[in-house]
C-alpha cells in the first residue's frame, strides 16, 4: 500500500444500530479493517460527533484521532550500489503515528455503512518490510552494508587512478611524440636549407631527354624521407643509372639508404651511356636497359636521424 490513507474508502459492516447513531466501537473496528496489516491500532478517539442528516436518513459525522504503530521496522531504498540495494529505516517498530480525519457513517439498511477521509496533511510515510525487499538487500550502518560500500569505494579510487595514470601517460607519450616530430622537422629543414635540397621526385626522367652538356658533372641534392622501394617503376643499372628509373629504388639499391632510412641524397649527372646492366643488390632487382642521353650516379649527403 503506497499510502496509509487513501481518499474515502467505504466499508461496508452490518452492526446493531441505536436511535442515537453508531457506537466508537462500531467505528473503531471499521477502521482496524481498513489499515493495512503492518499497522497496529494504539489509540482510537472521535470528536465532535454529530447528525448532519435527518432522523429518518441520518448519516453521522466524526472527528477521527488515531494513534498507530507498524508491527516491524520499515525500510526505503536508500541507495542502489553494485546491483545491491541499501536501505535506510524508515520507522522502528512501535514507532507511534498520529493520524487525523473524518469518520462517516450511513444508515444502511439494519446497520450502518462507514467510511473514512483523512486530512491533506495526514500521509505519513510508511516504508515496506525489510522481507519485501529481498535476501539480497542490505540495511545501511549494518557490518555487511559498510562493507560492502568500502570495497565499492576501493575499487572505485583503484579505477580513478588507473585512469588517471592511463591519461597521464597517453599526454607524456604525445608529448614525446610532439617533440620527436618537431625535432625531426627542424633536423630536415636544416639539411634542406644546408644542401639547398629538393623533396625527391618519382623519377629524374627530366634529364632522360633534355640532357646537355650543362648538366653533365652537376650536382643535385634530394631529400628522401623513410625510403621505400616499393612504389611502381623499375630501377635500371648498376652504379649508374638510367634517369628514368624508380629513383628510391635505385637509391637502396645503391645501398646510399636502406629501407625505413632518411637523408639527404647527392646525385650527379653523367654522359650519355650505350647500356645499363642489371643487378641484385640490397634486396632490389634492377634490371638491364638500352642506352640514354644521360646517366646519374648516387652518394650519402648526410643520414638524418628520424627518432630519437
Amino acid at each position: 500500500m503506497k499510502h496509509l490513507m487513501l481518499a474515502l474508502f467505504t466499508i461496508g459492516l452490518l452492526a446493531a444500530c441505536g436511535s442515537s447513531g453508531p457506537t466508537q466501537s462500531e467505528i473503531r473496528a471499521a477502521f482496524e479493517q481498513e489499515i493495512p496489516g503492518l499497522l497496529e491500532l494504539k489509540e482510537f478517539k472521535l470528536e465532535q460527533a454529530r447528525n448532519t442528516g435527518s432522523d429518518e436518513n441520518p448519516v453521522w459525522v466524526a472527528r477521527v484521532i488515531a494513534t498507530l504503530a507498524p508491527r516491524e521496522a520499515t525500510y526505503e531504498i536508500d541507495t542502489v550500489e553494485d546491483g545491491v540495494r541499501i536501505l535506510k529505516q524508515v520507522r522502528a517498530a512501535g514507532e507511534r503515528i498520529n493520524t487525523y480525519g473524518t469518520a462517516r457513517s450511513v444508515r444502511n439498511d439494519k446497520g450502518w455503512r462507514h467510511s473514512f477521509q483523512y486530512d491533506g496533511s495526514t500521509d505519513p510515510a510508511l516504508g515496506r518490510p525489510l522481507s519485501e525487499y529481498g535476501a539480497g538487500a542490505l540495511v545501511a550502518g549494518t557490518p555487511e552494508a559498510d562493507a560492502l560500500l568500502a570495497e565499492i569505494k576501493r575499487k572505485r579510487e583503484e579505477a580513478r587512478i588507473a585512469e588517471e595514470t592511463r591519461l597521464a601517460e597517453e599526454a607524456a607519450e604525445r608529448k614525446r611524440n610532439e617533440e620527436a616530430e618537431a625535432a625531426k622537422r627542424k633536423r630536415i629543414e636544416e639539411a634542406v636549407a644546408k644542401y639547398r635540397a629538393e623533396f625527391a621526385p618519382e623519377s629524374l626522367s627530366r634529364f632522360q631527354y633534355g640532357c646537355d652538356r650543362g648538366h653533365i658533372g652537376k650536382s643535385y641534392h634530394y631529400l628522401v624521407q623513410d625510403a621505400s622501394p616499393e612504389g611502381g617503376g623499375e630501377c635500371r643499372g648498376t652504379d649508374a643509372y638510367m634517369p628514368n628509373s624508380n629513383f628510391v629504388r635505385c637509391i637502396v639499391h645503391a645501398g646510399v639508404l636502406a629501407r625505413g632510412e632518411s637523408g639527404v641524397v647527392k646525385v650527379t649527372i653523367g654522359g650519355s651511356q650505350r647500356h645499363f646492366v642489371g643487378s641484385p643488390r640490397n634486396g632490389i632487382n634492377s634490371v638491364s636497359a638500352g642506352d640514354a642521353y644521360c646517366s646519374y650516379q648516387v652518394e650519402l649527403a648526410e643520414k638524418l636521424r628520424v627518432t630519437d
